[in-house]
């Protein structure tokens, strides 16, 4: 690859603060965050004197432990100092309010100035700061005290709200109407939790209705945001096993239908490192462990899916500045193990950079130069919505490799994927033949600035640009949902049947398109001329006939901008193409379920 791309999501943090962790401070910061939940350990139950007698559940004294349990921390001035700090950094020059509600900032940061002026305890300051970061909800901008958000133990009745980590054993996934699912489970679990269980929440209460009570108490948060409301809200549902030292009783529907209730203590003492993605097994493909992602340094597993040819990658991240890794896994599907199509797994990915798959974007097609994002920044430091753009062509790809794969590549994507991980089906969906399955990624569109406090334990950063995708420029896309092809989700039927619907889904499509053959236009008498084109397209068929032909003409984001059907008794068919702008075009001529023809045309005026 000829060309550098900036390196996205780089939070600086002081290594001796994260001494424990190996210095974690060149990494993502999303997977900053699981390293930081994961120092957790939970404490017995006579460990907490807060909870010595009486239920843990208890919201009156809330307020009163946010205020104990740490202490007051730092002198006030110093507190104030850093929210200024923040404040000040973040309203000069962050570029992604637009796509935020029209809060009204001033009122909301002076209300915090004065509450501070007035005295706070350190948990009180911390939440504040979540309470700020939630209003911003930016997955490159965080503000947290390290101590208070991400502590070393956690004790039964502690008043956090804590993400998820892996630390509960069982891995929890989001429904449509917002209960949270159990798609993975560790052998022996204290709760006998199982793939496709729910858990409904606590002391006879919904989750979703406890998460709601949580956010209007304020506890300090370490629920890491998704840039999107709904990205954000879906990580505070999964985290309800995170939270069982908030109450007393957790209540689980099984599979069966049944109900069963277990006292949350069942949980103390325990310690698990779980690898909750978002995914369930496939069949024939190796999913990295914990132990395998997070401390041998692995991020990417591969292999065909059992009984097929359709080639699977697992990409847990985009830190391979190289992009070697997963160009070298593809290589290996399509070369040595005769893959006819891909799926590509970022349902959790924890971003990077560009150039992690940037190669293997070449390798799959023959877009040379091909545009696909820019980048908007701030101009005023009063006008928060004042951007200037700077050129797209920064990012062209630059295609030198000669190979290409014109084959189904289907995407998965969800809400744990993040940033670069946003952005790799932006790229990836301008591939001729890919379709994108699951959730709306988590909407972190951009890169991310460190700011320095000036206190220890305290971290802040921001999103520093916003980029857009080059079909509209005026179109920011952080804090919104890039559109996914097709939606699909896990399912309470599915999972309790071992099944992931989302990658059942994908392999229903490919089966589909491999079932009608691909062939080259001259193998079948068709030919397609001129091209390049700037006016009129002709599709020309060698032997004429009655045979009725869909027509497709797409562009390079994958959207349809022409369909037709038409027959082929005349020997022609014509296109008007005069009024589409220049770029590259993929037409496709299906004779029913006989044959497809798949041509790369270029409008140029």
């Amino acid at each position: 690859m000829s060309k550098c791309y900036p390196f996205l999501l780089c939070i600086l943090l002081s290594a001796a603060a994260h001494a424990q962790t190996n210095t974690i401070s060149t990494l993502p910061p999303a997977k900053q965050h699981q390293i930081l939940l994961q120092r957790a350990s939970y404490a017995p139950l006579s460990q907490f004197k807060g909870t010595s007698s009486g239920p843990v559940f208890d919201t009156t004294r809330w307020q009163h432990w946010v205020d104990s349990v740490w202490g007051t921390g730092i002198p006030d001035a110093n507190k104030l100092s850093v929210l200024n700090t923040i404040w000040a950094s973040i309203d000069s020059t962050y570029s992604c309010f637009v796509h935020l509600p029209m809060y009204n900032w001033d009122s909301l940061i002076n209300a915090m100035r004065t509450e501070v002026n007035a005295g706070v305890s350190r948990g009180r300051f911390a939440a504040m700061l979540n309470h700020l970061r939630r209003y911003i909800n930016d997955g490159h901008s965080v503000m947290y005290d390290l101590a208070v958000d991400y502590p070393t133990t956690v004790f039964p009745g502690m008043p956090l709200m804590r993400g998820e980590s892996g630390r509960f054993g069982a891995c929890i996934t989001m429904l449509p109407d917002s209960t949270a699912m159990v798609y993975d489970a560790e052998p022996g679990h204290p709760f006998g939790l199982q793939p496709g269980d729910i858990v409904l929440g606590y002391n006879g209460m919904a989750w979703k209705d406890l998460v709601q009570i949580m956010l209007r108490h304020e506890l300090p948060s370490s629920v890491y945001p998704g840039s999107t409301d709904i990205a954000t809200y879906q990580r505070m549902i999964k985290g309800v096993g995170e939270n069982w030292y908030l109450f007393d009783t957790i209540n689980i529907k099984k599979c069966n239908g049944s109900l069963v209730n277990f006292p949350t203590s069942y949980m103390a003492n325990t310690f698990y490192s779980s690898m909750c993605t978002d995914q369930m097994p496939v069949p024939g493909v190796h999913k990295l462990s914990f132990t395998e992602y997070y401390y041998q340094n692995k991020s990417i597993s591969y292999g065909l899916i059992s009984g097929t040819k359709i080639g699977y990658v697992y990409m847990m991240d985009c830190e391979d500045g190289t992009g070697n890794a997963l160009y070298n896994a593809v290589k290996h599907l399509v070369e040595d193990s005769a893959a006819q199509s891909l799926i590509f797994d970022i349902r959790t990915n924890f971003g990077g950079s560009f150039n992690a798959y940037i190669k293997t974007f070449e390798y799959l097609t023959d877009l040379n130069n091909t545009p696909w994002v820019g980048y908007g920044e701030r101009v005023s430091v009063t006008d928060r919505y004042m951007m200037f753009n700077q050129p797209s062509f920064w990012y062209n790809v630059l295609d030198t490799d000669a190979s290409s794969f014109y084959k189904p590549v289907a995407v998965l994507v969800g809400p744990e994927a993040v940033s670069a991980g946003d952005f790799f089906q932006v790229l990836f969906r301008r591939h001729p033949w890919a379709r994108v399955f699951g959730r709306s990624t988590a909407g972190a569109y951009g890169s991310y600035h460190p700011i320095a406090t000036g206190q220890a334990d305290y971290y802040a950063s921001k999103q520093d640009v916003n980029f857009y995708d080059v079909a509209d420029p005026t179109f920011y896309l952080s804090h919104t949902e890039y559109p996914v092809d097709q939606q699909v989700w896990l399912t309470k039927d599915s999972t309790c049947a071992g099944i992931d619907n989302v990658v059942s889904e994908a392999v229903k499509w490919i089966n589909g398109e491999l079932s009608v053959p691909t062939v080259n236009a001259r193998a079948v008498g068709i030919k397609v001329y001129p091209n390049p084109a700037n006016g009129d397209v002709h599709i020309l068929f060698s032997s004429p006939s009655a045979d009725q032909y869909t027509i497709r003409l797409c562009n390079i984001m994958g959207s349809v901008i022409l369909q037709q059907s038409a027959s082929a008794a005349t020997g022609k068919i014509d296109l008007y193409c005069g009024d589409l702008p220049d770029g590259t075009y993929f037409l496709t001529v299906q004779n029913s379920n006989s044959y497809r023809v798949v041509q790369k045309i270029s409008i140029v005026h």
